[in-house]
Formats: structure tokens, sequence, C-alpha cells
């Protein structure tokens, strides 16, 4: 019995994978950093307030606006 594989189909299938997985670790890496390490400049009242930059770059984004 000889069995036959395409040898294309593996490297894309790597390739897709590979996208993914950075799309998905930069997703749960973005939330880590927003929460823990930029905690102090989602405030609005301290120093450092990083808020104003949101509305900029999501002017009509549902649920960023100023208060």
């Amino acid at each position: 019995m000889n069995l036959q594989h395409d040898s294309t189909a593996y490297p894309t299938a790597g390739l897709l994978t590979l996208s993914l997985r950075w799309v998905i670790g930069w997703t749960y890496f973005s939330a880590f950093w927003r929460r823990l390490i930029l905690e102090n400049k989602l405030i609005p009242e301290e120093a450092g307030y990083i808020g104003e930059k949101f509305n900029h770059f999501l002017p009509n984004a549902l649920g960023i606006k100023p208060l």
C-alpha cells in the first residue's frame, strides 16, 4: 500500500493556524495590558488618562463616548 500526501497542505494549514494564534494571543495580551499595566490611565480623574485618544481613534464606536 503506497500512500501519497499533498506536500503543500501542511504548510498552508500551519500558516493559517499560526495567524489565528497570533490574533488570539494579541487579544488576550492587550486585554491583560489594559487591565493591569494601564489601569490608572483608564480612570478619567487620574493623571495620564488616555480615554480621549480612544475617542479620537474610534469616534463612532458604541460605548466610547465622553462623560
